[in-house]
């Protein structure tokens, strides 16, 4: 039985396409006199488009905003209200902070990468809301600041009480409660870059 490695295709340069393909199946094969890789046909034609949807993480649910429209009243905000305004401030600079490549980036920056390899890029996004079950599980996942960066900013900016009456506060709203959740979708629209 003949063993099949799969590993990803990854294309530098447009111009180098039909190249780059073919190396990838001749790297692959072990019966090369066998299978014809001067015929190969290209999986993608000259005028080819690749549709793609991504999540844009910096564009999501802030749990700052969550806790503020969704747990509290008119009665409970304003005991929350600086912790609410640091934890907002915190969050908007986890997700801007430049060397933070996980989470930092946007449809316009994936969009750069994609143009600076001669591809042409056409993006737009699109906020869609849903309701959501959060689990205690989740909720400390996310404020874990040993294994969660989100966590880790959240704590240094908060402290651990602060940190805490959030968890609890979260906890004990998502018993009864099914949250609308905000997602950014960025949709991107690629093609070959037609330099003539």
């Amino acid at each position: 039985m003949k063993k099949t490695i799969i590993k990803p295709l990854v294309l530098h340069k447009e111009e180098n396409l039909e190249e780059e393909i073919k190396n990838f199946y001749e790297s692959e094969s072990n019966h090369k006199d066998e299978e014809k890789i001067e015929n190969l046909e290209l999986p993608f034609s000259a005028d080819f488009r690749i549709i793609i949807s991504q999540k844009i993480p910096s564009g999501g649910q802030r749990i700052s905003s969550l806790i503020k429209e969704q747990i509290l009243n008119a009665q409970t905000i304003e005991f929350y209200k600086e912790i609410l305004e640091k934890m907002a401030k915190a969050e908007s600079e986890f997700f801007t902070n430049k060397n933070n490549e996980l989470f930092n980036w946007n449809d316009r920056s994936i969009s750069e990468k994609f143009r600076n390899e001669d591809f042409k890029v056409q993006s737009v996004t699109q906020i869609y809301k849903e309701k959501r079950r959060i689990s205690e599980k989740e909720i400390y996942k996310w404020f874990d600041k040993d294994n969660s960066a989100y966590g880790n900013k959240i704590s240094s900016v908060l402290g651990s009480e602060e940190m805490n009456k959030i968890i609890l506060l979260l906890i004990n709203a998502a018993k009864n409660t099914i949250f609308n959740w905000q997602s950014e979708v960025a949709f991107f629209s690629i093609s070959k870059e037609n330099n003539s």
